[in-house]
């Protein structure tokens, strides 16, 4: 589908959940010693996979088990979708304009509640 529109059957709603695979160098302590998910692991081209189509079991094989050391963080769609939101418009307040950023990445209206 690259390069295409997702279609209805496809695309994917806010009411799903999606996984990101953490590399172990991504969750590390922080400055109190607890481990938590570093920033890296969210910046840049960031896969995410659809948690209704795959298991933990075949996260585990997939890439001759590249994925098995790895950890999961399971994000909700509507949870994207409403910190995009919050980011976009503290950044509205901040420079008192829409942004380009913002609007490249605004949810299409009527996608999450």
């Amino acid at each position: 589908m690259a390069g295409g529109t997702p279609t209805a059957s496809v695309a994917v709603g806010p009411s799903e959940t999606v996984w990101r695979l953490i590399e172990y160098a991504w969750y590390q302590p922080d400055g109190n010693g607890k481990k938590v998910i570093q920033e890296a692991a969210f910046i840049g081209q960031v896969s995410l996979v659809r948690a209704s189509l795959v298991t933990v079991q075949i996260v585990d094989v997939v890439k001759n088990s590249k994925f098995a050391k790895y950890g999961i963080a399971r994000l909700s769609v509507a949870e994207i979708y409403k910190l995009q939101e919050e980011i976009c418009e503290s950044m509205r307040r901040r420079i008192g304009r829409q942004t380009r950023m913002c609007s490249l990445f605004d949810p299409p209206e009527g996608r999450c509640s």
